[in-house]
């Protein structure tokens, strides 16, 4: 039977292992192009929180977010998004950026990373787009991070 810590030690090194497992590779060149390309333009749409009651407590989280080439940016909630890269993984395209403030004034957090997540299956669909997002005090490990999800419809122009 394992200890406590035993147990705590397995769980810290499986998070580990899951992490490097799927780390992220930089796009480059025409092959990032031509895999975000059915990605540009404008998406809309209105997000929520996986926590029940933080969700409950704010309601849903307005979304805007532009994709030129390998440039993203719009707004979660009350912040906008700043210093964006786009990375790929063998599963999604990853966004990480900055907020310039808390998403929401009436929850002062001070997380200001964020991660948004694409299926890359997503870039068959083309006038809607399914992103996870992961509110972030940093980039590594943070195990309060605020998970939501956001399903986003393009915005003709």
């Amino acid at each position: 039977m394992l200890n406590k810590n035993a147990k705590w030690g397995m769980l810290i090194a499986l998070n580990w292992v899951l992490i490097l497992g799927s780390c992220k590779q930089e796009l480059s060149g025409q092959n990032k192009n031509a895999q975000l390309a059915t990605l540009q333009g404008n998406w809309v749409g209105q997000g929520h929180l996986f926590d029940k009651e933080l969700n409950q407590k704010l309601g849903t989280i307005a979304c805007e977010i532009t994709i030129e080439n390998d440039k993203v940016s719009g707004q979660i909630g009350e912040a906008k998004l700043m210093s964006t890269r786009v990375k790929q993984n063998a599963s999604h395209f990853v966004v990480i950026g900055e907020l310039d403030r808390d998403f929401d004034s009436r929850y002062p957090c001070g997380k200001r990373k964020i991660e948004l997540l694409t299926p890359l299956t997503a870039a068959k669909q083309p006038d809607e787009l399914d992103m996870d997002f992961h509110i972030k005090q940093n980039l590594l490990l943070d195990f309060s991070m605020f998970v939501g999800n956001v399903k986003l419809k393009r915005v003709n122009q």
